[in-house]
Formats: C-alpha cells, structure tokens, sequence
C-alpha cells in the first residue's frame, strides 16, 4: 500500500485496538496509538506493504530474543492491513545529548552497556540490527534512572534496495558502516573491499549514537555527498574532549581509543562484536581508588 494511504485504510480502527492517534510517520510506514476496551494503550506499527519483502527477523525478535532493552514487539495480522506490529507505548525520547547528559557521564556508559549487551544477544539469535542510529536508541526515564531501550529492527526485514536510494537513505550514512554503505550504494565504493555486513557493522553504529550523545554532534554529517561522508570515514577524527570530568569517573583516553577502533573503515580493526565492545567500555571506568579527589 503507499505510504500516503495508511491512514485512509486505518481510520479509527486496527483490529482489537481504537486509533486515538497517530505517533508519526516515517519511510517503512507509520505508528499509532492504539486503545483497547480495558484501556490499554499500545504503539502501533502499520507497515508501508509497498516496501516489505519479508519478516523472519521481526518473528524472530518475537519469539527467540528477549532482553530487558530490546523494544518487544508481537505481530498481528488485520484483513485490510495485513500484518502489523503490535508494541508496549512507553513515554520515551531519542537519546541524546540534552536527555542524558544531565545524568552524568557514567550513566551513558552505563546506557551504552546494556545496550550492547541486549545486542549481543540478538547477535547471538542470528539478526543484525543494520539500523542503528539516535532515533532507535530510546530512553525512557524512571526517577532518577534512564531506562534504554533498542526500537526498530528495520533494514534487514523491510529493506528495499530499489527504494532506499538517495535522499531516503541519506539520514541514515553517518551512522552506517562503510560495509552497510557498500551494501547500498555500491556504485560509489566499486574498489573497496569491505567484506558482509555483520556484527561489526551494529558495533560501528553504536559508536556513532555514543560519540553523538556524548558531545551533542552527529559524525560524518557536515556534507550531504555520499563520497564526501564515505571519505570522512576513511579517516574519522574523534577526540572526546567535552566528556572530562573532574573527578575522573572515566577513562578519557581508553574512551577515546575504543571509540577510534569502533569507527575504523575496515572491520577487522573493529572490536570483533559486542561482547568485546561492552567489556571494553567496562574497561573505561576509573577505579574508585584511582579517582581524582579534593581531599
């Protein structure tokens, strides 16, 4: 169905849930909120079927992979809709810089740990995420605590080479990897040798919505030319000097360091998956005996 009528075959009805309204709109269709008769609010997806072309991964992440900052979806089958994915509505915001920055430096760590540790475990379920960026990476405050959460398996089941070209893909190069890019766009990068898209491929994403959320600016975005991002990745310059804190709680150069090799162009200078990403963030906390005090 195009995009433009989903709302017209929607109405004020998917299903079992009333449509109160819709939540947004974006290129693989749009979300809404749904109510049922208990009340019960839930975010609903209706897939744009003009793009879909399979959706093992999102029955996978239903049935076989669970962690506590994966975004849970089930899916659920409408005459006029066909499938749509069915959600948990959580007050959350798109990571960034304003949002978590208040909580200290530690508390990102922290953030980026669990999410590459709920990465890890898809990984090891056999899905890539291939979509990661600010947007997917949700955070959902409770009190004093932020609350992460991983939305939008999207690229590797409703991913559509023949459409996502151009501006529609546009958005999401700076925070791809250059093998995700070849995989794409693979005009523009005919000599390099990248090798698949993997594992590694989510760990140099993350690295991007980290760097990102730690400094307030977004890599490899100053030129829309797809050869100008794809040379600013050959060489990526990362320098974390706005994280130092007094009191030492992390590792600047450690930081810096992983988030070096978590950019490099080939993959191979990457951490081999998340499990070695999230132990090497571990790494970058300062011991509490090792802390910088006033005393």
């Amino acid at each position: 169905m195009p995009q433009e009528a989903i709302s017209d075959l929607v109405k004020d009805k998917i299903g079992a849930f009333k449509v109160v309204r819709s939540l947004g709109k974006g290129l693989m269709g749009e979300v809404f909120l749904g109510m049922t008769g208990d009340n019960v609010h839930n975010a609903i997806k209706v897939i744009n079927y003009k793009l879909v072309k399979k959706l093992t991964t999102a029955v996978k992440f239903e049935k076989e992979i669970k962690d506590d900052a994966i975004m849970q979806i089930s899916i659920r089958t409408d005459p006029k809709l066909q499938d749509y994915f069915v959600m948990d509505f959580l007050e959350v915001r798109p990571v960034s810089r304003k949002v978590a920055g208040p909580y200290g430096h530690t508390k990102i760590l922290e953030i980026f740990i669990a999410m590459a540790k709920a990465l890890e475990k898809a990984h090891k379920g056999g899905a890539v995420h291939g979509n990661i960026k600010s947007s997917n990476v949700l955070i959902r405050r409770s009190g004093k605590n932020l609350m992460p959460f991983i939305n939008d398996f999207g690229l590797e089941y409703v991913w559509d080479k023949d459409f996502f070209q151009g501006d529609n893909v546009s958005a999401c190069l700076p925070y791809m990897s250059p093998e995700k890019i070849k995989a794409f766009v693979p005009d523009v990068m005919a000599n390099d040798k990248t090798g698949d898209v993997g594992p590694q491929a989510d760990v140099y994403s993350l690295a991007v919505v980290m760097v990102e959320t730690l400094t307030g600016k977004l890599l490899f975005s100053d030129t829309d030319d797809i050869e100008g991002i794809i040379d600013s990745k050959r060489n990526p310059r990362i320098q974390l000097i706005s994280v130092t804190h007094p009191s030492r709680k992390i590792d600047i150069k450690a930081l810096n360091d992983l988030m070096g090799r978590s950019l490099s162009f080939d993959r191979k200078d990457r951490p081999s998956g998340m499990k070695e990403f999230a132990e090497a963030l571990e790494k970058c906390r300062v011991p509490k005996e090792k802390m910088f005090t006033f005393e």
